[in-house]
């Protein structure tokens, strides 16, 4: 569940399949979203959700206690462009950015463009990217990751067969945007999240040139 805030009914209750279910006893019980799926021993199976900032903030403590230094925070481009998810996402990585302050964290913005998506995607992703930085100020945070004096930004997606965005020529273009072209507080030291056999363009790898 992206966002469980129905009770679950008897049909899901007999059809789901649970790999794992994680531990959530150091969750504050306000925190937790009661599904009405029972576990084995008839008590009530509760979820967390990371658009509650005490989540979020527990993950970034766990990563203080365990000497995990920062996260790279997934943002899927699949939805974006419906305000009411783009704002649900955007709560979720303003809880990222406080916690990871309130934690001496650091993170950075990834974007996913695998889905159900096409090549426009990536003129939404340039249209985000400057929404982040101007009205969320996202890369004003101390703990943004930077290099070289750039805020790090990654794109997962680039290259793969699977992935429905294949404009070779507007990809190189965003890339160009991002580390030439762009205004300098929108400009980036860019990693790109690309097949395991990029290079050789065989397996996952789309066998164009690009």
């Amino acid at each position: 569940f992206a966002k469980p805030t129905h009770p679950a009914s008897p049909s899901i209750q007999d059809e789901l399949i649970v790999d794992m279910y994680p531990s959530t006893d150091e969750y504050d019980d306000e925190d937790l979203i009661e599904t009405g799926l029972r576990m084995k021993d008839g008590s009530n199976a509760k979820f967390y959700s990371a658009v509650k900032p005490r989540v979020v903030l527990k993950h970034f403590q766990w990563m203080e206690t365990y000497g995990i230094t920062g996260v790279f925070h997934m943002r899927f481009m699949s939805g974006l462009d419906n305000a009411k998810a783009r704002d649900w996402k955007t709560m979720v990585l303003r809880n990222v950015r406080d916690a990871a302050e309130t934690t001496g964290r650091a993170f950075a913005v990834s974007y996913n463009i695998a889905g159900n998506l096409d090549n426009s995607v990536l003129d939404d992703l340039k249209a985000d990217w400057i929404r982040l930085v101007d009205e969320e100020r996202i890369t004003s945070s101390n703990s943004y990751i930077r290099q070289d004096g750039k805020p790090v930004l990654r794109i997962y997606g680039i290259g793969f067969k699977a992935v429905n965005v294949d404009d070779a020529d507007a990809m190189w273009n965003l890339i160009h945007w991002f580390q030439n072209t762009a205004e300098e507080r929108y400009r980036v030291f860019l990693i790109g999240g690309v097949p395991s056999q990029w290079r050789e363009r065989t397996g996952d790898s789309r066998e164009e040139s690009g």
